[in-house]
């Protein structure tokens, strides 16, 4: 009895934190409708999907409270779904049909195009004029020509249907399967050539031979109720002559293990996720880390959160160094409030001839501070 209760009680709280959800999804929108600055139509789908997730969310901790009880809650969902799916559907239909576009001309009104992470780049760089370097995005219109060209989204659901299942070790081997069927399929010729023309261009404005990092920029990235944070692929120190094969391992990274039982999880459907793929020129950096504009976990807390290691990025963002920490006040002059400097026993640095490599230390740099004052 007590067992029962307890787990009542835990489903219950799920069901009040999804209700939270689904109205704080409903308050973004209004907010939107009531903001004059402009938004794309990947915030709507985004904002929307949240809202459809939560509200699916609360019909299963129903139906865990009162089994059989609200059949029809399912059937309405799905009817309401599809209404709304409709819709945006319509809408999309405008979409910019642009494969490539240029870091120059991007800014948070192409996120339906570029995806939310390279549109936010693109306002960095186009707005706010800080030192961002060359680049492009192949948008969801290449990725949606490449997949429709090979007709790889009928075999891909056509292999779910057939194969998936919840056991592990087969949710690997699929994995791979569709992973591989997409880098082996060739590029359309059109998009092919855009991207060629778009690496040449940025290798001719830097008079000579330019490495790039290639990364997702997927739509539905980073939206109000969710992130898919380090489940699809980036590429680093990548050649020139290397990006078309590249572009397709990161398109293909889409079925990676963690990011179809994300999404799974999450109630998103496999065409709401659209793949764009960012490549900029790369900085072989002598320091790299990440910062944190706000707290992300106290909002009272109005400083400036900097981690940072020598080298690459990388050892920061996937935890495999202990990095600095630096607390920085926010205001017309910025000072450290506080300064944690790690030992850091390796770096990740641009190998020579392509991709990254790791470098321990010997000397006393691994006790010195990644970044000055």
């Amino acid at each position: 009895m007590r067992l029962d209760f307890k787990k009542r009680y835990f489903y219950f709280r799920q069901l009040i934190t999804a209700n939270n959800s689904a109205l704080e999804g409903f308050a973004e929108i209004e907010r939107l409708l009531k903001d004059p600055a402009p938004f794309g139509m990947s915030v709507v789908r985004a904002n929307v999907t949240a809202v459809l997730v939560s509200v699916y969310r609360m019909i299963r901790k129903m139906d865990r409270l009162a089994p059989g009880k609200y059949p029809q809650l399912q059937a309405a969902h799905h009817r309401i779904s599809q209404k709304i799916d409709a819709g945006l559907t319509r809408a999309f239909g405008s979409r910019d049909k642009r494969l490539i576009i240029g870091m120059e001309d991007i800014d948070r009104t192409l996120s339906d195009c570029v995806g939310q992470k390279m549109a936010n780049l693109g306002e960095l760089k186009n707005r706010l004029a800080l030192n961002v370097p060359d680049g492009f995005v192949m948008t969801a219109a290449a990725g949606n020509l490449f997949f429709r060209q090979n007709e790889l989204e009928t075999e891909i659901n056509r292999r779910f249907k057939a194969q998936f299942s919840e056991d592990l070790g087969r949710m690997h081997a699929l994995s791979k399967e569709l992973q591989a069927l997409i880098c082996e399929a060739p590029l359309p010729a059109t998009l092919a050539e855009a991207i060629t023309a778009a690496v040449n261009k940025i290798q001719d404005n830097h008079h000579g031979d330019v490495c790039f990092a290639i990364r997702s920029s997927a739509l539905g990235e980073d939206s109000l109720d969710a992130s898919f944070a380090g489940q699809y692929k980036t590429l680093l120190n990548v050649k020139g002559a290397d990006v078309l094969s590249a572009y397709k391992e990161v398109l293909a990274a889409k079925y990676s293990v963690t990011a179809v039982q994300y999404r799974l999880n999450r109630g998103f459907r496999d065409e709401d996720v659209d793949m764009c793929v960012g490549c900029i020129a790369m900085v072989d950096a002598s320091s790299g880390g990440v910062a944190y504009t706000r707290h992300p976990f106290d909002i009272r807390d109005d400083a400036i959160y900097i981690q940072s290691t020598w080298g690459l990025p990388k050892a920061v963002v996937d935890g495999s160094v202990n990095c600095d920490l630096f607390v920085v006040a926010r205001g017309e002059n910025p000072k450290v409030l506080q300064k944690d400097v790690q030992k850091k026993e390796k770096k990740f640095i641009c190998f020579a001839d392509q991709g990254e490599c790791r470098l321990d230390f010997v000397d006393d740099m691994q006790s010195q501070p990644s970044l000055t004052e």
